[in-house]
């Protein structure tokens, strides 16, 4: 009898990193999340993202002001053991009001990750892929990158094999009794 295990859930983390000398520097972090598969062998999961976005106003360094945001992820596994992912970003509002020495300014406009496709062995990885950021307004689009980690989770499962073909009711009873107990 072969056995192939498959993992049912796998843990995502996602950092992006985007630089514009004239609009600033933007970093994006997604919050660890798990996907995990349904009867149908597909992975789904959510997550929030956490911003920051600096710039310079003349010489003096500044924050915009950007809430999190929330991506979705969906997946499958391949029968040859490869995951397949993306991750669906929604936008988010970016503000700014300040002053810096003679100057003054506002900006107020949205921006969105493109959505991201990846895909990865069952047994988990580290990996770097480009990804645009893309704002309303004149805020134009950034080149950037995103380090993806993957790492499957390990299921809590019982194996059973008795070493003749007949087993007594007590070895089943305990069987069961230790499968009822799992969380």
């Amino acid at each position: 009898v072969d056995v192939q295990v498959i993992p049912c859930k796998f843990k995502v983390e996602a950092i992006s990193h985007w630089n514009n000398n004239v609009r600033g520097i933007y970093l994006a972090t997604m919050d660890e999340t798990e996907i995990t598969a349904d009867t149908n062998g597909h992975y789904t999961g959510e997550a929030n993202v956490n911003w920051i976005g600096t710039f310079m106003m003349d010489s003096c360094p500044k924050e915009y002001t950007i809430p999190a945001g929330q991506v979705n992820l969906s997946g499958e596994l391949s029968d040859t053991g490869q995951l397949t992912a993306t991750l669906s970003y929604q936008p988010v509002p970016v503000t700014f009001e300040g002053a810096c020495g003679n100057s003054s300014g506002w900006d107020n406009f949205e921006v969105s990750q493109d959505p991201l496709n990846f895909s990865v062995s069952a047994s988990g990885g580290t990996f770097t892929v480009s990804q645009v950021l893309m704002g309303s307004g004149e805020m134009g689009i950034f080149d950037g990158s995103v380090v993806i980690i993957v790492t499957p989770l390990e299921d809590k499962a019982v194996a059973f094999t008795p070493q003749e073909y007949q087993s007594s009711w007590h070895n089943f009873s305990s069987l069961f009794d230790t499968l009822i107990a799992m969380p």
